[in-house]
C-alpha cells in the first residue's frame, strides 16, 4: 500500500481517534516527481528545478472536515529568485480532475446560440440576455448544455483556455465569440449557455510572486459546502462526482535554476 494512503487509512482505523489526522508531507515518496525533491537532515526538503509535485495517493473528501495545508517556505541558500504556489486539485471517483471552470458559473450571463454550431467550428454567435457581462475577461469560457436550474453543475462541457480568441458584438445585438479550441460536439440554434470562470485545474491556495531566503509560513483550509455555481477556493462544490483531492505544489515556476526549501509541510484533517 503506498505510503499516503497507509498513513492515512491508519489513523482512520485507530481505536481512538485524534482530534486531527496529520499527514508527514517532508517526505519524498508523497510525491510523483521524487526525483525532484531531497530530504534533508533537520526533516525538511528541497525542491530542485522547475517542476510542480503532485502527490501520490489522495485523501477522500468529507465535507464535514477541514482540510488544511500548513508549512513554511523559503529559496535555498545561494538560490535564484523565484516563485511558489500550493493548493488542490479536485478528483472524480476515478481520479479524473476538475477543470475550476466546471463549478463557477458568471451571475446573469444565460444566452442563447443564435445559430446551429458544428463539431469543429471555432466562431459561435450567441444572444445574451444580460450582454454587458458578455466580455472578454481572462478566465471566462462558455458552459454548454446548461441548465437554470444549475443541475448541469459541474459543467463538463466549458471552452476551455485562459481567455476567448476575440469577442466583438454584431449590428443584430448577437455577440460573437472566437473561441481558444473548437468545438466538440454539435448543438442547435436556441439552445442555453451560460459563462463560467477559471481556467486551471489547480485550486491554488497559496502563491508567493517573490521567495526569500527567509521562512515564510503558512496555514490554508477548505471546509464546507458552497452553493452550486459558486467556487471561491475555500469550500467544496456541492457536487457528488467530486470525490477525492490531490495535492499539488508548484516550485521554481519562473526558472529551472531554482532550489525551494520546505519545513514542517503537513496535511492536517479535522
Amino acid at each position: 500500500m503506498k505510503k499516503f494512503l497507509s498513513i492515512f487509512f491508519s489513523l482512520a482505523a485507530a481505536a481512538v481517534v485524534p482530534a486531527a489526522e496529520i499527514v508527514n508531507l517532508c517526505d519524498p515518496g508523497v510525491w510523483r516527481e521524487e526525483s525532484a525533491v531531497t530530504a534533508l537532515p533537520d526533516g525538511s526538503i528541497k525542491v530542485s528545478g522547475r517542476v510542480t509535485l503532485t502527490s501520490v495517493d489522495y485523501p477522500r473528501i468529507h465535507r464535514n472536515k477541514k482540510y488544511t495545508l500548513r508549512g513554511k517556505v523559503r529559496l535555498a541558500p545561494g538560490s535564484v529568485k523565484s516563485n511558489f504556489g500550493l493548493g488542490f486539485i479536485l478528483l472524480n471517483d476515478e481520479e479524473a480532475a476538475f477543470p475550476l471552470a466546471s463549478f463557477r458559473a458568471v451571475k446573469d450571463s444565460y444566452g442563447t446560440l443564435a445559430k446551429d454550431v458544428k463539431k469543429g467550428d471555432r466562431v459561435i454567435s450567441v444572444k445574451a440576455e444580460n450582454p454587458k457581462v458578455w466580455r472578454a475577461i481572462p478566465g471566462y469560457q462558455v458552459a454548454f448544455k446548461v441548465k437554470r436550474d444549475m443541475s448541469d453543475i459541474p459543467n463538463k462541457n466549458v471552452s476551455g483556455g485562459e481567455k476567448f480568441r476575440k469577442l466583438e458584438t454584431a449590428a443584430d445585438g448577437t455577440i460573437m465569440i472566437t473561441l481558444p479550441y473548437a468545438m466538440k460536439f454539435d448543438l442547435p440554434a436556441g439552445s442555453l449557455v451560460r459563462l463560467h470562470t477559471g481556467y486551471s485545474y489547480y485550486n491554488r491556495m497559496v502563491y508567493y510572486s517573490s521567495l526569500t531566503y527567509d521562512w515564510k509560513e503558512f496555514s490554508v483550509s477548505m471546509s464546507g459546502t458552497l452553493k452550486t455555481g459558486e467556487f471561491d477556493g475555500k469550500g467544496f462544490p456541492p457536487a457528488e462526482e467530486v470525490e477525492a483531492l490531490k495535492l499539488y505544489i508548484n516550485c521554481n515556476g519562473t526558472t529551472p535554476a531554482a532550489v525551494t526549501e520546505l519545513k514542517d509541510l503537513q496535511l492536517v484533517i479535522e
